[in-house]
Formats: structure tokens, sequence, C-alpha cells
């Protein structure tokens, strides 16, 4: 009202079907303020269009009918070009009665089709075409969808005349992506691809991933009626674009939006063939060639509560309830009832009168003026401490003692105290003795760090359901980008992050020969080969129940914590459902050709080979039990045969060490046993070494110990930074520029050069010569930590899952979010894994040492010092906690556990 009324634009006359009052022409006010980026450099805000739209509209093909319906061209166009124009329906009748009375498509036709006049998308002269062709593409539509668009449009004009009610149409266009605009870039690319041979240089290359928009989510769910749609468009099997936002009326459904998008594509591909034809006569391009399968998923994704999940649940609790049942029981039996006034233990601590055995036949004890005193010796010695009671009082352990290590006798005692919490806690925070092998606490616990490192940072793109950055170009190399964090120097701590398997997998066969060969002094081949039997059971017996926990909590339970609209583990929770058996015998990995079947917790290729390589251990112990130089020349060959199968993999299946190169790297290299041996087998011969230079109490001669610390620090220094930093040029680049041959034999010998660094760096820290490494290595905190490491590994994919598959927007890399990503994933990981320690793996641990007790009941030997044993020692790092005593057929039958020795 205080400003002149601008002059009405020039608009298509209303269409006979409606009545001529039917539409107004509206003008925002100048002073409304619309973020914009012109389509070309230089001119003017909102004027010119891009040079593919124009394409569209000079061969007479309308918009999509369904893109301006879907709120594109009528807000937001209309917005930055300054007018506007809506339907108005008869006077006198409410909007929504119009609506559900009228034909609804041809409401909804008239409004597009006179709105892309309005607008200049389209000459007066094609209405009567632009309606026929909108009424073909909305046909599809619901009746429910058509009628709830319909309203939405009502209500545009009475919202702006009236504050108090609300312009959906607007709002969820605002929410929403531009399907014709995503549709345009998306067969750019593709065209780029496929016409010209390669990508663009431009942010649209499908490679950066840019070619996505999730609009906004709250702001939809915000809407009264409304519901988010995600749709992705399926160029090639396991290549998609997109996903792109639509906010629609709840009443429209996956296969209404999927018609707003198959609109939008057949109008584009029939675009792009007659220009196509055009330029070039003799092409053979047809609009079906440019049609690709549409993804679409609406609302929020959730799981719901099923009977396997139910099940699990119901095991969950039951182990809570035991746990806690046996921490009350054995809290009152073994430490609370001791400590009454009237126990014997009780008085024996204040000096009165117990009654012993008389040691007659009948073993009836004595009493009244049969009874024996039996005093504990108040004086102090010279020092002033207190004497050692005599007699029988000398034999009778403490209460304190017995309140730190309660020894029940009866089967139903030892359960009590296995699932007991206090067990688990003091068992947690009592420490082997030293052994000089400290230093392997620490190699555990930072390679532990180093995976989830690793893994925190790929998450977000490497596995399906996860939204990805928003600036992948600032984190991989993709036109040569040297700035990109994956090429920089530092960066190359993040694909070499798969190194800290091999330290496992080095360590685990260094602990199997090293300990092993300690107890088999004076056993035979037969020996061992014939406990090869009850090895096998006691090390599966060890793992698996916590690891198909694990397995199954992560498939049945961890969905139902999480909903979003970007949720999608419908391919975990299938590999699982289908193949479990493949983890529970741990053979996932021997099928390269058929990834489906390793693809259930992809972690657990690790388990599955270190259980394939302990198999071997029996065997490669008894040669070496047989002939010392036959032992050791056995594992080194199988050493060099597996070296030499991993570069003929690599040279056949043109395997790229590159990640994003996109080659079957892992499902032919990076997981089967055959390819990844070495690492283990050069810690079986590092073990025989070790084993008989402590033997034979070898020591580096004093003269040269400073000369053999600085070479062969400087050596282990070389190879584990030659293996971390001798691909960055790999890293520089997608796809890489390494040549085929440097590729193959990085493949092939990286993984064997960091295992010799390892082991190395670890003698020296066992010699005494490790220096600040050894220091920093040996902390006594990482002896606690490294019990945690095999449950962080297990339980770390759970973390990253819930804090990626929630999220509704791309994630924007920069280091500063990546140390809070990675700080809140690790401290997560190893809080759930020492909750899950103490109340799970502990009390499973010491149960399955009763039962081996019990399976195997002890022989008693007239020398018990004598005791032959095969212990593996930590089997695996990240290892089973505690180290389980292994049994021979010969010899010693029966075990229960030996004392922990850490992870």
């Amino acid at each position: 009202e205080r400003r002149p009324r601008p002059a009405t634009p020039q608009h298509a006359p209303p269409s006979p079907l409606l009545p001529p009052t039917a539409y107004i022409p509206l003008r925002f006010p100048t002073s409304l303020s619309i973020p914009f980026c012109p389509p070309f450099p230089g001119k003017k805000r909102g004027v010119g269009r891009p040079k593919m739209m124009g394409v569209i509209l000079h061969h007479s093909h309308p918009p999509s009918m369904l893109y301006v319906l879907a709120f594109f061209a009528i807000s937001i166009e209309a917005v930055n070009n300054t007018r506007f124009a809506t339907p108005l329906f008869p006077p006198g009748e409410r909007a929504a009665d119009y609506c559900s009375t009228s034909s609804t498509t041809l409401i909804l036709c008239e409004t597009i089709c006179n709105e892309a006049i309005t607008f200049q998308l389209l000459p007066s002269s094609a209405m009567a075409f632009c309606v026929e062709q909108c009424a073909t593409e909305v046909a599809p539509l619901s009746e429910g969808c058509k009628e709830a668009l319909c309203d939405w449009s009502a209500e545009l004009v009475p919202a702006i005349f009236d504050p108090t009610k609300q312009m959906r149409l607007l709002e969820a266009s605002f929410t929403s992506a531009k399907t014709l605009t995503a549709a345009l870039l998306s067969y750019k690319s593709v065209l780029s691809i496929s016409e010209a041979g390669g990508q663009t240089s431009g942010w649209d290359s499908l490679s950066l991933g840019y070619l996505k928009n999730f609009g906004a989510y709250d702001g939809c769910e915000a809407i009264d009626g409304a519901h988010y749609c995600l749709t992705k468009i399926e160029i090639a099997p396991g290549a998609d674009i997109g996903p792109f936002a639509l906010c629609v009326p709840s009443q429209c459904g996956v296969g209404d939006v999927n018609t707003i998008w198959n609109g939008t594509e057949t109008m584009i591909a029939k675009t792009l063939v007659n220009v196509t034809r055009a330029a070039s006569p003799n092409s053979t391009i047809s609009v079906s060639s440019l049609l690709f399968p549409l993804v679409t998923t609406c609302g929020d994704n959730s799981y719901p509560l099923d009977a396997s999940a139910a099940a699990m649940i119901s095991v969950l609790v039951l182990l809570a309830i035991a746990m806690l049942t046996a921490t009350c029981l054995t809290a009152y039996y073994f430490y609370y009832k001791p400590s009454l006034p009237s126990s014997p233990r009780s008085r024996l601590q204040r000096g009165e009168y117990m009654p012993i055995e008389d040691g007659r036949k009948d073993g009836g004890v004595r009493t009244g003026g049969e009874r024996e005193r039996v005093m504990a010796d108040k004086a102090s010695d010279a020092k002033g401490g207190p004497q050692r009671p005599s007699g029988a009082a000398a034999k009778m352990p403490s209460a304190s003692a017995s309140a730190s290590a309660p020894k029940p006798e009866t089967l139903m005692g030892k359960v009590l105290v296995s699932l007991s919490l206090t067990s688990s806690w003091n068992s947690f925070f009592t420490l082997r003795k030293t052994t000089g092998t400290e230093a392997m606490d620490g190699c555990r616990v930072f390679s532990m760090m180093w995976v989830i490192f690793g893994h925190t940072l790929l998450w977000p793109i490497t596995n399906r359901g996860t939204v990805g950055y928003t600036n992948i170009n600032d984190l991989v190399a993709f036109d040569g980008n040297k700035d990109a964090l994956l090429a920089t120097w530092w960066g190359q701590v993040i694909p070499s992050a798969e190194f800290s398997v091999d330290t496992f997998f080095m360590m685990s066969g260094f602990l199997a020969a090293f300990v092993s060969l300690k107890k088999l002094r004076g056993k035979t081949p037969s020996d061992v080969l014939a406990s090869a039997p009850v090895l096998y059971l006691h090390r599966w017996l060890r793992i698996t129940p916590i690891y198909m926990l694990v397995i199954w909590t992560y498939t049945f339970i961890i969905p139902l914590t999480m909903k979003g609209p970007n949720l999608n583990m419908n391919q975990d929770i299938s590999a699982c459902k289908n193949n479990w058996w493949y983890n529970f015998l741990y053979v996932q990995t021997v099928f390269p050709d058929q990834p489906e079947r390793g693809s259930c917790y992809g972690v657990s290729w690790y388990l599955a080979d270190d259980m394939m390589f302990f198999w071997s251990t029996p065997i490669l112990l008894a040669v070496y039990q047989y002939d010392v130089i036959l032992g050791v020349l056995l594992p080194f060959l199988l050493c060099c045969g597996s070296v030499a199968a991993g570069w003929i993999i690599a040279w056949k299946k043109q395997l790229r060490i590159a990640t994003f190169d996109k080659s079957p790297y892992f499902a032919f290299y990076y997981n089967p046993p055959w390819t990844r041996a070495p690492p283990y087998l050069l810690g079986i011969m590092f073990g025989m070494f070790y084993y008989r230079w402590k033997k034979d109490r070898l020591k580096i001669p004093k003269a040269y110990q400073l000369y053999a610390q600085g070479s062969l620090g400087v050596l282990a220094g070389f190879l584990m930074a030659s293996t971390v930093y001798g691909m960055q040029k790999a890293n520089q680049n997608v796809p890489s520029d390494v040549g085929e041959y440097e590729n193959n034999a990085y493949i092939a010998l990286s993984k064997p050069a960091w295992s010799i660094g390892v082991g190395i760096m670890l003698f020296l820290c066992f010699e005494g010569y490790g220096g600040p490494v050894q220091w920093l290595l040996s902390q006594k905190f990482f002896g606690y930590a490294s019990k945690l490491t095999f449950l962080m590994y297990l339980l770390h994919p759970m973390i990253l899952a819930l804090m990626f598959f929630n999220r509704v927007t791309a994630v924007r890399f920069s280091i500063v979010n990546f140390s809070f990503s990675f700080v809140a994933a690790l401290f997560s990981t190893a809080g759930l894994a020492f909750v899950c320690h103490l109340a799970i793996e502990a009390p499973l641990a010491s149960l399955q040492g009763i039962l081996m007790g019990y399976l195997l009941p002890q022989r008693k030997k007239s020398n018990p010092e004598k005791t032959n044993v095969l212990d593996e020692g930590p089997v695996n790092s990240p290892a089973p906690v505690t180290v389980e005593t292994r049994y021979f057929s010969q010899g010693v039958e029966s075990g229960g556990k030996l004392e922990s020795k850490g992870s």
C-alpha cells in the first residue's frame, strides 16, 4: 500500500477450462532477499539460463510437468524472477472441496502450464500441447497424491494474505532438491563418460560425490502432512548418482515420486536424442538407453522388533541376570559371610580357640576338653611385624587372601565365581609377572588405535548406507589434487592402517612358537600332533561364543536403535542371516569369487585367517621338534610361496594398491589366507629364533651392542617407513599413476617387510636396547588396555555404524571434525569393550576353562613342575584376554587355566 503497484506482467490468458478469475498475478516485495547463484558469470542476477535448458526449450519439449509441480519452477524460479502467478478457485468454493470434486489432473496441468508460459519457459501457443503432455505424465500418480498436491497448491494465495496459514508447497520446495537440475547434471556426467571417454574436470564429476542433494530433512519433517523421500539414479550395478531429496505429501508414495522422476528423465532423454541426432545423423543413441533405474525410499527407515531380535535381547538379559545374581551370591558366601564375628576365620584373626581335625580315621572333631588350643601369635618380630601363626593356623588362609581370590571346590561355586563381576574386575586389574615381552602390549594398543583411526575416516565413503563427504575432493586426490589429505605425506598413515593387522598376525605367530616351544621340551612330534584336536576345540570354544554374540547383536539389535532416511543396513543384515555359518566355521575368506559368503561383519575376515593360521601351528611345531633346521625351513618356504602367490594374483587380477582404483584388491589379496600368511609365518620363525636365543642364553657382545642397536634400529625404521610412505605416489591421483610392476611388487612385498621391521623392533625391546620406544611400549597402562583389544576390534564397527548410519546429511571433512570423531569412536569403543569384558568375555572364558577341566580331568603328576602344556599365548592380537591351557593326549590330560598373561 505504500508504493505504487507494479505493472502486471504479461502472461497467457486463462484456459477456458477454468473460470476467468482462476488466475491473478503477484509480485514479491522488492526488499525480499533470496540467495541466488547466477547461471553464468557476469550476467545480471536471475538473468540467463543454462545452455542445456535453452536446448530443451527450443525443441518444444515442455519442462517436466511434475518438475514444475514438484515445487521448483513454481517457487524458486518464481522468486528469482520476482513474479508469480497461482491458481484461485471459484468464489465461495473452498479449495479442498474443489480439489476433491473437480478433475485433479486437469487442475494440476492447467496450473503447471500456465506457470510455464508466465515464466517464459514455453510459448503461449504451446498451452494445449503442454496440458496434453502433462496429463500423460500426471495420470500415473495416485489419486490421493494428486489431491494432496492440489490442496497444497490451493493454500498459496490465502496464505499470502493470511499470515496464520501455511504455505506447504513453498515450504516443501525449500526443503527439496531440484529434479530438473539434478537430472541434467547427472546426465551431463554420464554422457561425459560414455561419449567423451572420461569424466569432466568440473565439480559435477561423478567421482567427486557432489551430485547429491539431501535437501532439508528436519524442515520437511516439520511440515504437516509431508514426508521426506530420497531418490538415487542407478547408472550401473553398484554405481549410483544421488541421492536427491523431495518433500512431498505423505499421500505420495514411492511410486508417485518415481513418476515425478520418470517424467523428468523422459523429457531430458528425448531432448538429448533430438539434439544428438541433429548434430550427428548417424548416432545410435536412443531414449531407452538414457532411462536409468530409480531407487526411492520415503520416510524414516527403521527396523521392527522381530523374533530374532527378541531372542537376542532375551539372551543378553539372561546373561545380565546371571552375572548380577552370581555377583551377589559370591559377595555373600566368599566375602561377607567369612567376615562375620562367628566365622572360624574371624575367630582365628582374634586369637580365639578353633576346632581342628584330630586326624582320627572317623574324621571327627575334638570338642570340650579334647579341643586343642590354636592361638595366633600376636607378638611382633624384631621389625615390629606380626609373626607367622604356627600349627593349623599357619595352614589356614587369611580372610583377606580368601576375599581377594575365592577358590570354591564345588562345580556350582566355580560357576558362580566365574560369572561374578568381582572376579572379572580382579582379573582385569591383575597384571602378569614381568617376562621381558611387555612391549607387545603397547604394540597391540597402538595397532588397535590405528585400525579405528583408519576406519573412522573411510567409513562414510566405503560403507553402503552412509552419507559420504560433502568435500571429498579435500580428502581424495581426484583430478590429481596434490593438496588432498591422502596425497600428502601425513595422509599416508590412513591407507597404511592395514599394516596394523599384520602386526597382530606377526605377534600371534611369535607367541604361538615362542611360548609353546618352552613347554614342549622333551616332547616328541607325535605328542604335539596328538594334542592338535584338543587345541583346536579349546581355541574355538574360547573365541566363538563372544564372536557370535557380537555378530548377532550387530545384526538384530543395533538396527533397532537407529532411524533415519539414510539408514540402510539391509545388506549387512541379509549377509549375516544367510551366511553366518561361514563365520561360525571361520572359512568366510576362502571364497574370493563369491564375496557374498564373506560379507557378514566385514572385520571378521581377520578372525577367520588367524584361526586357519592357528590350525597349521601344531604341524609346524611338530616338524621343528623333529628337526630344527627343517622346522625353520618349512615356514620360510611357505612364506616365499605366499609372497609369490600374491605377486601372481596381483598381476592376473589387475589388482591396484590405491584404495579408489576400484580393483578387487580386498577380495583376492587382502582377505584370503594364502596371501596374508607371510606375517604370521615370519612371526613363527621369529618365535623359533628367540626361543633358541633365550635357551642358549645368548647376548649381544658388549663391544658391539651400540653398533647392533643402531644398525638394527635403522633397519627396522627403514622397513616400516618404506612400507608406509612407499606408495604415496599411488594416492596422488585417481586413478593412480603407478606402473604395474611397481604396484604388484608393493602388494606382494610390503606386508612381509613391515612384519620384519616390527620383529626387529620387538627384539631390541625384549633385549633392553629399545630406548624411548621400549619405554613407551612397556608402560604399565598398556598391560591393562591390551586386554581390551580383542573386544575393541569386534565392537568398533557397531560404534561407527551408530555414528554415521544415523546421519541425515553428508559429513564435511576437516582435521578438527575428524579428530573429534576419532576420539569419540576410540573412547566409546574402549568403554563398551571394558563393560563387555567384565560382563561377558571374562565370565565366558572362565566357564570355558571349567568345561575343559571336566572334559579332560587332570592326571596327577609325580613332578607337577614339569607339566607339559602347549600354549600359543595370546593367539590373536587383538586376542582373547587370558592365556588358555593346552592339553596333550599324552602327559597332562586336563588343565584348567594358567594365570592370566594379558591379552
